[in-house]
């Protein structure tokens, strides 16, 4: 096999890339990306990391005109194949970016019983790859003996109903508390801040959660001062707040 072609110069595109070259399975292999800088330099590191292998890979980044003569073209979670162009096994270029959480929950799950899921918009993890939050702690439950999981933060745009369905399935592993940022009672505050949300869409959520779940905490982030914020807008978040009933807030 001479030429695979990869799409998406991200993560998955990069990491696929890289055991590729290492496999010296095709004599070349190309990263495209809508963001072409972003392609040459995820290119030159793979190359660089491959540089010592006996059987040199070329690696380089490439244009959608590669696609043309490509043996094979390979996507973040998978492979597409035209007519006619050499079969590859799924499993040599399919990358399951949720096996390597799972082997690590594998490795902490006798020592620690609770694990905490954090980062920058959490509950967007994996829409890329065409992957869910939901998904991933689905298969940590079901395939690791870790006691109980607990989401660090989560937007209130990003909780979805298999979420909530899955929190419902697993009362006792998955912690019966939600932080969900707020950052402002008020409306205007809220559009100030180009918050994708206004209050009465948060309280109505949160509403739902708890008819849902039952007894769950609830708490948020809420910011005081902001640039623009009246005596009145400040009482209107107040007011908002305590009609919410937080369990407590990060002020």
């Amino acid at each position: 096999m001479s030429k695979i072609v990869i799409l998406g110069a991200g993560h998955v595109g990069s990491v696929c890339a890289l055991q590729l070259a290492a496999s010296s399975i095709c004599e070349e292999v190309v990263l495209i990306d809508i963001l072409e800088e972003k392609a040459a330099s995820q290119a030159k590191d793979v190359a660089d990391a491959t540089a010592f292998m006996p059987r040199q890979t070329k690696v380089r980044a490439g244009s959608y005109s590669d696609m043309d003569d490509a043996d094979i073209l390979v996507n973040a979670v998978g492979v597409s194949r035209k007519p006619g162009q050499t079969r590859l096994d799924l499993l040599d270029v399919t990358i399951d970016i949720m096996d390597q959480v799972i082997a690590q929950m594998k490795k902490i799950s006798s020592s620690y019983q609770e694990t905490v899921l954090t980062g920058i918009h959490t509950g967007r993890y994996g829409r890329e790859y065409g992957i869910s939050l939901a998904q991933l702690m689905e298969r940590i439950l079901r395939e690791t003996s870790i006691g109980r999981l607990r989401i660090s933060s989560i937007e209130i745009t990003e909780i979805d109903d298999d979420l909530i369905s899955l929190m419902e399935q697993y009362p006792d592993r998955i912690a019966r508390h939600l932080h969900i940022p707020l950052q402002s009672g008020c409306d205007e505050i809220l559009k100030a801040m180009h918050r994708p949300y206004t209050t009465q869409q948060y309280y109505d959520r949160i509403e739902e959660i708890r008819n849902r779940l039952g007894h769950v905490s609830i708490s948020c982030d809420l910011m005081t001062g902001f640039p623009g914020e009246s005596d009145a807008y400040h009482g209107e978040a107040l007011a908002f707040v305590k009609k919410c009933g937080f369990a407590f807030l990060h002020v």
